[in-house]
């Protein structure tokens, strides 16, 4: 087994699997094994591993159910260090990717590859198309969306919200998510959705509601009256 003096004269040890390992206190940056370089330490890169790897769960790369990869790999392959690896199997987690198992590992979730939010937006759209959520009903909450579709909290948040962005849906504080009616859809709008939310907290009525709304979704002739 090779040794080699790091940062204060620590020895290092460079295992057979590739993990390297402090085996002294004061060790500053870790050595990959192919290249005997330093790894980037920065943390920045966890956001860019984690969307890679996201990517590669959702296309079925790791099987549901199958074992994830160690952090020790994470920093063999992408040669960042165990901080960063750490951060990038958090933000996997957090996105209902993977999760803890027996102890310390990590498996890809059953239900992983259905994390994509634009099908349940589709889906929920068709049904405000359809009439089965009617005009100013509520939209499923998050946690009949994330029942439902079998997904995250997290990607059945992102549907919802999308479905308010795009327009079809709108939010009232305290109240709850509802269906915008068909005179108002965002595939009629001349002008096209206004940036920011409507503040729809003091509606007097269903009237003002819808006036508000038109306003926001870029109907000409809310505009006019505004004007």
């Amino acid at each position: 087994m090779s040794r080699i003096n790091g940062a204060g004269g620590s020895p290092t040890s460079l295992r057979k699997n590739g993990d390297p390992r402090s085996t002294g206190p004061g060790r500053a940056k870790f050595l990959s094994r192919e290249s005997a370089q330093p790894v980037d330490e920065t943390r920045a890169r966890y956001k860019e591993i984690a969307k890679t790897l996201a990517s590669q769960i959702k296309s079925g790369d790791f099987a549901p159910g199958a074992p994830f990869l160690h952090q020790w790999e994470l920093m063999r392959n992408y040669r960042i260090d165990s901080s960063t690896a750490a951060l990038v199997c958090m933000e996997l987690k957090k996105q209902g990717l993977i999760r803890h198992w027996n102890g310390r590992a990590y498996i890809v979730n059953l239900h992983a590859k259905a994390r994509d939010a634009a099908p349940i937006v589709a889906a929920i759209i068709e049904k405000i198309q359809s009439g089965a959520i009617g005009p100013h009903q509520r939209v499923p909450s998050l946690t009949i969306v994330q029942k439902e579709y079998s997904t995250t909290i997290w990607t059945a948040r992102r549907a919802i919200n999308a479905l308010i962005e795009s327009g079809w849906a709108y939010r009232i504080p305290y109240r709850g998510t509802f269906s915008v009616p068909e005179h108002l859809w965002p595939a009629k709008s001349t002008y096209g959705i206004s940036p920011g939310k409507p503040d729809l907290s003091d509606c007097h009525g269903i009237a003002d509601l819808e006036n508000r709304l038109a306003v926001h979704l870029g109907f000409p002739e809310a505009h006019e009256r505004r004007s």
